[in-house]
């Protein structure tokens, strides 16, 4: 016999039945009504395939003869795997480590403003980047790199390619191929920058043409022009210990500072220069080298009207230096 609800309990059910979607439809509307947006994927490059995967972002300048460029840059790597650094050299403005092998590869930039070359294979062959190396297959995909060039040797790989800033250069140590998937990240973008307000600084050297022997005593000035800043002096002895530029060294100026001298440190007090160097900065030489040594730093100090006088020290030591 089949079995019929009495129309009261029939009721019951029914409203107990409304009541249970109205509870669920109105939890369903407030979760969509106030669910949190997802972030938004950081430009220009995507998100990290996982959690272990960062974003490096960063730029590098560049310029001639006043024209400034940027070139802004972003890749993405695994922190356990890899370390990445920057760098205001041009050559390898980015650092990729592997922390495991200890191999280095880099990303470096030519501004192409002053040289004007064509192309990526102009570029390849006006510079000595690898001598030995050879035109390859490349199995790289950078985006925006349609004129990309890779070369190779045994030990080490490179890759040109063309940007609005100049060229792109990497160097990746063999075998890059887990480098290689992040190089494939990169991202590069270029802009102009206003040009940062020039001073003029006067540095001193040796010069063979005005001074042809050891028994001229005097030390000659050129002129070079670095960014504003507050720390015009220490600017200039860091200058200074770079050492003549190629057309001041045709023009017979000479350094007697070796390579590796370093500023330790650099106070103006009352009128003192007080320039604290390594000991590199001693090392070598005869009695006229070092002569030359400190009236290069001296003369360079003195051009500055806040200085009247200049104490030099070695590693804090101010007492038999620059002896030969």
């Amino acid at each position: 016999m089949a079995y019929t609800m009495p129309q009261k309990q029939g009721i019951a059910y029914l409203g107990v039945a409304v009541a249970i979607a109205i509870i669920f439809g109105g939890a369903f509307y407030f979760l969509s009504a106030n669910r949190v947006a997802a972030p938004e994927t950081p430009a220009p490059v995507t998100a990290p395939a996982s959690a272990k995967e960062i974003i490096f972002t960063g730029s590098h300048e560049s310029g001639f003869e006043g024209y400034v460029s940027r070139v802004l840059y972003a890749l993405k790597y695994d922190p356990g795997i890899f370390s990445v650094s920057s760098s205001s050299l041009a050559d390898r403005a980015i650092s990729i480590r592997e922390k495991g092998s200890g191999k280095i590869h880099t990303v470096g930039f030519f501004y192409n403003g002053g040289a004007g070359f064509a192309n990526p294979r102009e570029l390849w062959e006006n510079h000595p980047y690898c001598a030995d190396c050879a035109e390859t297959t490349n199995t790289v995909s950078i985006a925006r790199a349609s004129d990309m060039l890779t070369f190779a040797n045994a030990k080490e790989g490179w890759l040109v390619f063309s940007n609005p800033f100049g060229f792109a250069v990497i160097k990746l140590e063999k075998p890059a191929g887990i480098a290689e998937k992040v190089i494939e990240t990169l991202w590069l973008h270029s802009e102009e920058a206003s040009a940062p307000e020039k001073t003029s600084l006067k540095l001193y050297f040796t010069n063979e043409a005005v001074c042809p022997d050891a028994t001229c005593e005097n030390v000659v000035s050129v002129t070079r022009l670095v960014p504003k800043t507050a720390k015009v002096a220490t600017v200039a002895i860091e200058e200074l210990l770079k050492g003549p530029t190629k057309e001041e060294l045709a023009d017979g100026y000479v350094m007697n500072i070796p390579a590796g001298s370093k500023l330790n440190s650099l106070t103006i007090q009352n009128g003192e220069a007080r320039a604290d160097f390594n000991a590199q900065t001693q090392s070598g030489g005869g009695s006229a080298s070092m002569r030359y040594r400190t009236e290069q730093i001296r003369e360079t100090l003195l051009q500055f009207p806040t200085v009247k006088s200049v104490r030099l020290s070695v590693d804090g030591e101010t007492e038999g230096i620059f002896q030969p």
